[in-house]
């Protein structure tokens, strides 16, 4: 039996990933920093060891357990925060690294679309493409910098590039409709790739199987994406599903309230509306080709309508449900 070690399970993607690795007939492990979370080992009837991907030592018992390490730990800010996104996103990644060719593990990383940057242009990227970039944010730096630590790792591996994952709980998707609820429509100009977070973690469990029989030391890489769309695009689903009076605010406010965020508002409240990074990545695209992932891992792409049905759906669910503990 395949012995799997998931590291980043308890986050949003690991918990999706989680719901598809118990269909299956392997071994599944969890690494887990704190005692407290064994709650999920208990709800799945998991195996879990106890470690840090930042505290390299603590980690070895679990990635020499394994026969595949599942990697999707890692940090999503876009508030600047550089320690932190290094700390986890690179440091983190090279522990995980080190163990596996320590042990002689085959490991399956969780990069993102990010690492092309951000272009002008709406330019649909394949895993080969070399985009001409305008910008990159902090975050893609630090998903760059641990993607490079994976592709010179000497072990087999495969790395996935997902989009920006659709969820239930906190996603871009289900930020922009808590702004649209509040009656605005966001003067964005860019576009990103969207996808459902389950459709994602199905892509996870084909990867895992082509990693099983893979012995070649040469990478082998994915971009997950989804239904690329401007963000107007999106607001205008949001419109057909959910007809209310809106505010449209155009760039130069959204500008301005971004400015307002990072000076006055973050700081000092430590409350956040749109940081200027938010606003910047906003006003261009990261939009990609999964046709590889599509033919290689059957990864299937949920229509944004339907996703967004979901994301109303529970929305409602919750405004009920406060109301009613009111």
């Amino acid at each position: 039996m395949t012995k799997v070690l998931l590291i980043g399970g308890t986050g949003k993607l690991g918990r999706a990933i989680i719901i598809e690795l118990v269909k299956n007939k392997w071994d599944i492990a969890l690494l887990i920093r704190h005692p407290n979370q064994r709650a999920i080992e208990s709800e799945h009837g998991l195996t879990f060891f106890e470690g840090d991907i930042l505290k390299p030592n603590s980690i070895e018992v679990a990635v020499s357990w394994s026969d595949i390490v599942i990697n999707v730990s890692g940090y999503v800010s876009y508030k600047k925060d550089l320690n932190k996104l290094r700390a986890i996103n690179v440091e983190g990644t090279e522990n995980i690294v080190k163990a596996c060719e320590k042990f002689n593990k085959k490991l399956l990383h969780t990069s993102s679309v990010v690492i092309y940057g951000s272009t002008i242009n709406p330019d649909v990227l394949n895993e080969e493409s070399v985009p001409v970039v305008s910008y990159k944010s902090a975050y893609a730096y630090s998903k760059i910098e641990g993607e490079k630590i994976v592709l010179d790792a000497r072990i087999p591996r495969i790395i996935l590039r997902p989009c920006s994952l659709i969820s239930n709980e906190k996603s871009t998707v289900k930020n922009l409709y808590k702004f649209y609820r509040k009656g605005f429509v966001a003067g964005l100009k860019g576009g990103a790739g969207f996808a459902l977070m389950e459709d994602v973690a199905k892509a996870y469990i084909f990867a895992i199987e082509r990693l099983i029989l893979q012995t070649s030391l040469k990478p082998q890489i994915y971009n997950l994406g989804g239904n690329n769309l401007k963000i107007s695009e999106v607001f205008e689903c949001f419109k057909k599903l959910d007809k209310r009076s809106t505010i449209y605010l155009p760039a130069g406010i959204m500008l301005f309230l971004s400015l307002f965020n990072d000076k006055i508002l973050y700081p000092l409240f430590g409350k956040s509306l749109i940081t200027h990074e938010n606003f910047l990545t906003g006003n261009h695209f990261i939009y990609v080709d999964s046709s590889k992932a599509r033919k290689e891992l059957n990864y299937e792409i949920t229509s944004i309508e339907t996703s967004i049905r979901r994301i109303i759906q529970c929305s409602e669910e919750e405004e009920h449900y406060f109301n009613k503990e009111e």
